[in-house]
């Protein structure tokens, strides 16, 4: 029997072909039906099935001399369909669609591997038995459907996450391209040359296909993780970049501030001196204010020292205890804008999560630099109030799961950066993050 009469027969069944499509739209649901979605969701919804359905009528009617081109054609047509579905539903870029697209035509494809290695043992082994296009090969699907669905809930459960990555077009291309033309290819082959194939063989090619199917899923899965980690850096690098732009401000102000402190206080006292009228009591409150402003941390580090003079003056406007103990010549060896950014994440984090403790005695923060045996050793301790939980070294919330966000992640990134050890830990209401440098930073 040559392929133009098998594909003939196939294309009998209209029915089998709107089966396909509404498990390939279902599992894409399955995807994504927890992500944000679009305004007028049930209407969007409800046009995408309908727009799904009556699209299957003209994809059964194609028929064209090149029997790959054909059977190419109707699946890349069900395939975009459901990544049509996606993005005018849910609130995700058009490359994750296109991502979930070819996940959820894998997982279809698997789906239709497994029945029909099924279809092969119970065909070997009763005489007489078919199961092409009836409602026995119908329950088989749904069967198998039911058996993948811990799986897609799974996939999904990793997938959420990144339903705002932006993704490499080029790159996305290049992956449902080639995950969808090496099953289409392998149904081309399936349908020509499976009745003259050996048993051994079609056994092979069905589990080799499977294979496919799920380098094809861990390569989408990598893809979308690695967008995301390469986002995520082209922000904390640009986190960084400001931090550079703002601790040269800062330096300035703070050095602006002092020169201007320092002359003031002078021209007070010598207002004390030359007029008998001045309040002398009025005058010694505005020295006391100004004499806060005109303090400068020094702990031989100048990055250091900027850092700590700018949140020390933010801390006293809290009603929080600021504790240093600090050798700043001991971070000779990282540059001066990475210790601003370094510090600086770490005492805003600090300071975010004091404030929210109501008792004012207890507000505390404390930042210790000391040299250890081989290497340097940093500890910042503060109290918080919550809960915290640790989850892959980095604190989280269970109100706010991107807990001190990319502030955290840049701590890390730049103490990896150094070759740094970072631990971080919190208990009985006290948060602890610990970091040290080997002497060979």
């Amino acid at each position: 029997m040559n392929f133009d009469v098998l594909l003939s027969m196939k294309e009998m069944f209209y029915s089998y072909n709107h089966s396909i499509m509404g498990v390939y739209f279902t599992i894409c649901m399955i995807f994504v039906w927890s992500m944000p979605r679009r305004s007028f969701f049930i209407y969007r919804i409800l046009a995408s099935i309908v727009i799904c359905y009556f699209a299957i009528i003209p994809v059964n009617m194609i028929s064209i001399s090149v029997p790959l081109l054909s059977l190419t054609l109707k699946y890349l047509i069900i395939t975009f369909l459901g990544i049509f579905a996606v993005y005018a539903c849910f609130k995700v870029q058009f490359s994750f669609a296109l991502i979930i697209g070819l996940v959820s035509y894998t997982y279809r494809h698997m789906i239709y591997l497994v029945v029909e290695i099924f279809k092969m043992v119970l065909f070997d082994n009763i005489p007489g038995f078919n199961l092409d296009f009836n409602v026995s090969r119908y329950l088989l699907e749904f069967c198998t459907f039911l058996f993948f669905v811990p799986f897609m809930i799974y996939i999904h459960e990793r997938f959420r996450k990144y339903h705002n990555v932006n993704i490499s077009i080029y790159k996305t291309f290049i992956i449902v391209v080639t995950g969808l033309f090496s099953t289409i290819i392998f149904n081309y082959f399936n349908l020509r040359y499976f009745h003259f194939m050996a048993a051994e063989v079609k056994y092979s090619m069905y589990f080799f296909s499977l294979l496919v199917c799920g380098f094809s899923l861990v390569l989408s899965f990598l893809l979308v993780r690695q967008e995301k980690v390469e986002a995520e850096l082209a922000v904390m690098k640009q986190m960084e970049y400001e931090r550079s732009k703002q601790y040269e401000q800062s330096k300035e102000n703070i050095d602006l501030i002092n020169i201007k402190c320092h002359d003031l206080r002078h021209q007070i006292r010598q207002l004390k001196k030359d007029i008998s009228n001045v309040n002398e009591k009025e005058l010694e409150s505005i020295e006391h204010q100004i004499r806060i402003y005109d303090t400068k941390v020094k702990t031989g580090n100048i990055a250091l020292d900027t850092i700590l003079t700018e949140k020390s003056l933010i801390c006293q406007k809290n009603s929080i205890l600021f504790d240093c103990i600090i050798d700043g010549q001991l971070l000779h060896f990282i540059p001066e804008e990475e210790i601003y950014s370094l510090f600086g994440n770490i005492i805003d984090n600090a300071i975010e999560s004091t404030m929210k403790v109501e008792e004012k005695d207890f507000r505390i923060i404390t930042l210790k630099i000391s040299s250890a045996v081989g290497g340097v050793y940093i500890m910042q301790e503060n109290p918080y109030a919550g809960e915290i939980e640790i989850k892959n070294g980095l604190p989280v919330t269970k109100k706010n799961a991107d807990y001190h966000g990319f502030g955290m992640k840049s701590i890390r990134n730049i103490v990896d950066r150094h070759n740094g050890i970072l631990k971080i830990d919190a208990d009985k209401n006290s948060f602890r993050l610990q970091i040290f440098f080997s002497e060979l930073s």
